[in-house]
């Protein structure tokens, strides 16, 4: 993974450290069951998946804002991150360690877009949370 040039004050959440997340999502790719992420480039975390990754067949996308709030996302089950960018807000599922502190820090979100195991529907990708900086 490219890092830029950007002085960042911390990084919060790396994927590399979350070995649990990492076991669960392995489990599932191998598992005969529908859910889970695709592992044509790999079983994310993996060598073969960073290399992936580093050949850019796995691309690394970044999006930049401001953490504005916490919420139980739309049926109130989940606990969801809402980062409000220059266009467009984004939200993902709190990982591991998010601490309430970071509401309203700026942050870069590093992800990759993978195919699901059995996608709803032809092209769905699904935004899997890599790296989280706060500028």
């Amino acid at each position: 993974m490219t890092i830029s040039n950007r002085t960042f004050t911390s990084v919060v959440y790396d994927i590399r450290q979350d070995t649990e997340l990492l076991v669960q999502m392995r489990q599932a790719t191998l598992s005969r069951g529908d859910l889970g992420l695709s592992g044509e480039n790999g079983i994310v975390g993996s060598p073969q998946w960073w290399t992936a990754v580093e050949r850019g067949d796995v691309p690394i996308k970044v999006f930049e804002g401001t953490i504005l709030r916490v919420d139980g996302g739309p049926m109130g089950d989940s606990c969801l991150v809402r980062i409000q960018g220059t266009h467009e807000m984004k939200s993902w599922t709190a990982w591991k360690g998010f601490a309430p502190s970071l509401i309203g820090q700026r942050v870069e979100i590093r992800y990759a877009e993978v195919a699901p195991k059995k996608p709803p529907t032809p092209g769905y990708l699904v935004d899997l949370l890599v790296e989280v900086r706060v500028l």
